[in-house]
């Protein structure tokens, strides 16, 4: 009786420290927003906003890859409101629940609940940015299915598998790709090593179950223009990132010796694991950690070779799930190996070394102070009521996440006054945020135009006959430069604005740095904006002008 009551005491403690790693997690996850999102992660609001205006990935806006960033966010909103605050609690949440889940599967991995924690806390503290949440989050649950699937192979939780791969599909089609890959290897590794014909029953099983539970996406796709042609858009947008954002291999003696190490502790740890198994090939329990390991190393390696790319400031921190689950395990493996006395101090060091190398990476002392969680706990309930009203406004100053969203501050009342949720707005270069805080769709069937994305006559031809159907008063140019590569990256594009828009007004400093305004020259003008002069709606569908821009 006594054991069994320590045993769940220890069960009721690891909840109530999962708990309390949850709770903390979303709050300062929450808190660390009081400055805003990155401009990128507009880039999914913007196509949130999309569907909430009622158009969907694919089939009316370019998606390379991402329906669930979009459609969780929008969800978000329905549910929250159609503001910042309901993209802030998603994030928050989904980071906090990440770390409690990759805690869950470290224990069903390893049986330690210490490392369980340990995992959680260093996820946490290398502070991802927020659009990377799902880079988190499924890769904790996949590997949590995992592990319970090899500790009980049951149709139920085969389902659970194939379930987690797509998901992870649909929020990046590489997230389910690497799963897949992990799952099929699991599912093949957990029968009985004899026995071959079951083997490949589960592993065809599993295949079959995820193909299945993803079919009617891909049906969605070869209504809406063809899977072929999906696939294509995927692969320019994939080629885009690699020749912009090449690997790297920093010398650990260079400037920056911490992202430097942590990077080779990423490659390390799948590669000393994978050695590890084959050294533990002749134990009783060999099939069993094979079946549970192999699977994360292939897994990890797999996400290593894909986000441990240039920039390392913001890339090291998305491949941590992978890396502190099965570090987690080679730990486990050091403190009950032979010769304690050697390895239970080695490990120790690499665990202080690793854990130095996050906490500078992901700056966590500064993001600590920054949500404001190193100060007196008593004004708690005020930073959060502050940081809720800053995002819950329409555009608050702090929630401006680049000099354009704030040269564009008189754009946004503007906007609302003088047009409808009909009208669009074309925005060059890369500001995503503009329609997001506008709160109008973006034109031409994509959020942004950068060089070197979606610039081949193809997809220039495509935008064109998207302007050719939709209204947009407006053109938004941010800055010389963005303008000097949207005409060199999308010649086609900007000659039709060349053509058909004329300059309004510049926003900002000065011309080289301020944001162009251009204005449809075929519009006609009836009224005029009384704060700003500018043209202005005086129809409640269509924006309907009859004199001249006075130009």
């Amino acid at each position: 009786m006594t054991s069994r009551v320590a045993s769940a005491l220890r069960h009721v403690a690891f909840a109530i420290a999962l708990a309390g790693l949850f709770l903390f997690a979303t709050l300062f996850r929450f808190l660390h927003l009081k400055d805003g999102f990155p401009n990128d992660h507009f880039l999914y609001l913007a196509g949130a906003q999309q569907i909430l205006l009622g158009e969907w990935p694919t089939r009316d806006f370019v998606d390379p890859g991402h329906p669930l960033m979009y459609v969780t966010s929008a969800l978000a909103q329905i549910l929250l409101g159609r503001t910042l605050f309901a993209e802030a609690m998603l994030v928050a949440v989904a980071f906090a629940l990440a770390a409690a889940l990759t805690a869950a599967a470290v224990r069903e991995l390893t049986g330690s609940r210490v490392l369980a924690i340990l995992a959680a806390v260093l996820e946490i503290a290398i502070v991802p940015r927020t659009y990377g949440y799902p880079k988190l989050l499924v890769y904790a649950v996949g590997f949590f299915v995992l592990q319970r699937y090899v500790t009980r192979p049951t149709t139920g939780r085969l389902l659970a598998v194939a379930a987690a791969i797509v998901v992870a599909f649909l929020f990046r089609h590489d997230h389910g790709i690497y799963l897949g890959i992990g799952g099929v290897l699991a599912a093949f590794l957990a029968a009985a090593p004899g026995d071959g014909r079951e083997r490949w029953r589960r592993a065809a099983t599993l295949a079959g179950i995820t193909a299945l539970m993803a079919a009617t996406y891909f049906v969605y796709l070869q209504v809406y223009g063809g899977v072929w042609s999906y696939v294509q858009t995927g692969l320019e947008f994939r080629s885009g990132e690699l020749s912009r954002q090449p690997h790297v291999w920093p010398a650990i003696s260079g400037g920056e010796p911490h992202q430097a190490a942590l990077l080779y502790f990423y490659w390390a740890i799948p590669i000393i694991a994978a050695l590890l198994l084959l050294a533990f090939r002749r134990r009783e329990d060999a099939r069993t950690i094979v079946a549970r390991v192999a699977p994360l190393v292939a897994v990890t390696l797999l996400v290593n070779w894909t986000f441990l790319r240039d920039p390392l400031t913001t890339r090291l921190q998305d491949a941590i799930v992978p890396a502190v689950t099965l570090g987690a395990w080679l730990t486990a493996s050091a403190w009950n190996a032979r010769h304690r006395w050697m390895w239970r101090p080695a490990s120790a060091l690499l665990i202080a070394l690793f854990a130095a190398s996050v906490i500078r990476v992901g700056s966590t002392i500064e993001q600590l102070d920054r949500a404001s969680l190193l100060v007196t706990w008593r004004r708690l309930p005020e930073f959060l009521d502050e940081v809720g009203s800053a995002l819950r406004a329409s555009h608050a100053e702090k929630q401006l996440p680049s000099r354009t969203a704030h040269a564009l501050w008189t754009f946004y009342p503007y906007i609302e006054r003088c047009t409808t949720p009909n009208h669009r707005l074309l925005v060059v270069g890369f500001a995503p945020e503009v329609p997001v805080f506008t709160q109008r769709a973006f034109a031409g069937g994509q959020s942004a135009f950068v060089q070197g994305y979606y610039g081949s006559d193809k997809y220039q031809h495509a935008v064109l006959q998207h302007l050719a159907r939709e209204v947009v008063p407006f053109v938004v140019m941010p800055a010389e430069v963005a303008t000097t590569q949207f005409r060199a990256g999308f010649p086609l594009v900007a000659n039709y604005v060349n053509i058909r828009y004329v300059p309004l007004v510049t926003l900002g400093a000065d011309a080289a740095t301020g944001v162009h305004i251009l204005f449809d020259s075929t519009l006609p003008v009836a009224a005029r904006d009384p704060a700003t002069g500018w043209p202005c709606e005086v129809n409640n569908e269509w924006t309907v002008f009859a004199k001249g821009v006075g130009r």
